[in-house]
């Protein structure tokens, strides 16, 4: 009897690892416009079948890899995220998952550089998250001052991965502070040299990465400088609109992400101006969040700050607070990297 073409394939296929004592891979096209194809009798003869697609976002290419079937393995993660890139070829990106929910380390309290604002956070453990929410208009300067005040004093070191502002942005900030509060001439490269060894500051275009690549690059970033403590800056410009469908995309990433540095024991700063789909996943997963709100008074307008952490009442702080720790914050920096100035 004969065979017909695609049973003689098929049965081809099947000893073909066994005439080489090798792997045999067979690749096909997916047309455009579909998301599969069918392959029809050789997807029981397949140990694996992987399928490698592209789709545009916005602007910009995401290319994907579905798992669709691994024999003898269990499969939890059916999608994962890669890139092809010069003289590596390609990278596959492995989201992070983890079994259990790790918890912070109560033994580690922080300690921050002023009475006045710690008597309103108290007590801070490494590995716990922070959410700090603000108008879009304002630069969240005080507590990202006070996060480096609490890296120098401690001997630690603090990464700021921002999505908002370039890093020379963020040291003029710095620096602008310092020259404005101590009456003191000092250049942003100055400081930034004096800080070195306590403060590393890294800026990625949302416009230029997919969020997933962001996801991975904060990742990577973690991996390499081993900080205590990591400062995300703009977690509301990752998103470039539509925030609640990207909640949905990837609010499980960024979830995993936050548990995996709290395994770690690094504490997690979010920084991001107020949107309230984004406030609201954030208060879920945060221990502590500071929101600042403007507000109107006789004389115009004032900020005011609504501090709550998990199980404890919620406390308000007048903007005057922070100021005066603010003042206490610049002089512990400045203090402990002055020999370098």
């Amino acid at each position: 009897m004969m065979l017909k073409l695609e049973q003689y394939f098929r049965i081809s296929f099947f000893e073909l690892p066994k005439l080489i004592n090798g792997l045999a891979v067979l690749v096909a096209e997916i047309p455009l416009a579909r998301e599969r194809i069918e392959l029809g009798d050789i997807e029981f003869i397949a140990d694996t079948i992987l399928i490698m697609r592209h789709k545009v976002t916005g602007r910009l290419l995401r290319r994907e890899l579905e798992i669709r079937k691994a024999r003898g393995a269990p499969i939890s993660v059916a999608k994962i995220y890669f890139t092809i890139s010069e003289g590596y070829g390609i990278k596959a990106y492995i989201p992070l998952r983890l079994s259990e929910i790790p918890s912070p380390n109560i033994s580690n309290i922080i300690r921050l550089p002023c009475r006045e604002v710690e008597d309103f956070l108290y007590p801070i453990y490494a590995g716990e998250t922070i959410y700090v929410s603000y108008p879009s208009h304002l630069f969240p300067l005080p507590p990202l001052l006070m996060a480096i005040a609490v890296a120098v004093a401690n001997k630690a070191k603090l990464l700021v991965i921002s999505y908002e502002a370039s890093s020379e942005y963020i040291w003029h900030r710095i620096t602008e502070a310092i020259k404005r509060y101590l009456k003191v001439d000092v250049s942003p490269s100055r400081v930034k040299d004096a800080l070195k060894d306590y403060v590393v500051i890294e800026a990625y275009s949302p416009a230029t990465y997919v969020s997933d690549e962001l996801y991975y690059i904060a990742l990577n970033s973690v991996q390499r400088i081993k900080p205590h403590t990591v400062a995300i800056l703009g977690a509301s410009f990752i998103v470039m609109g539509g925030f609640e469908e990207y909640i949905k995309k990837y609010g499980d990433l960024i979830l995993n992400l936050m548990l995996y540095f709290r395994k770690l024991g690094i504490t997690t700063i979010i920084f991001g101006s107020y949107q309230e789909d984004l406030y609201r996943f954030y208060t879920h997963v945060a221990d502590i969040i500071i929101k600042t709100e403007v507000i109107k008074t006789e004389n115009g307008e004032e900020l005011e700050h609504i501090i709550a952490r998990k199980g404890s009442p919620t406390m308000i702080a007048k903007d005057y607070i922070f100021n005066t720790c603010l003042e206490k914050t610049i002089k512990t920096i400045y203090s402990l990297a002055e020999y370098y100035l």
